[in-house]
């Protein structure tokens, strides 16, 4: 099976990053691109989401160009310190996946808070 590497090697601060510099807690959700886990950074102990999109799934140039986007948006959040948005940690690809480490913010995604928040709005 030919593997094609989408990121570079190194993050953007020069070191190698990979799987086993993290250890995995749970998953956290999945989707139609890939599936989100908790996870530690096993130096700093930081809590991350580390996004694994598999392989099979960015088959075109629609796919990769998507995904890249991603990785520029998340990065972009990081380096503006942005508010409202997850940032993106470092990235990284394994045998099978396509792997994004971002900030971590507990009380789920989007679309869960914004359905317990209406569900709290609506019942008052």
């Amino acid at each position: 099976m030919f593997h094609f590497f989408l990121f570079p090697f190194s993050n953007e601060l020069g070191a190698k990053t990979h799987m086993g510099d993290f250890q995995l807690h749970k998953l956290l959700g999945a989707g139609n691109f890939g599936r989100v886990y908790l996870a530690e950074q096993k130096q700093t102990r930081k809590k991350v989401a580390i996004k694994m999109i598999p392989r099979e799934k960015v088959c075109d140039a629609l796919a990769v160009r998507g995904v890249m986007r991603e990785k520029e948006i998340l990065e972009l959040a990081k380096k503006k310190n942005h508010p409202f948005l997850i940032g993106l940690v470092t990235y990284f690809e394994t045998q099978h996946d396509m792997c994004l480490a971002m900030d971590y913010a507990s009380g789920g995604d989007l679309s869960s808070v914004m359905t317990r928040t209406l569900s709290i709005e609506t019942s008052v």
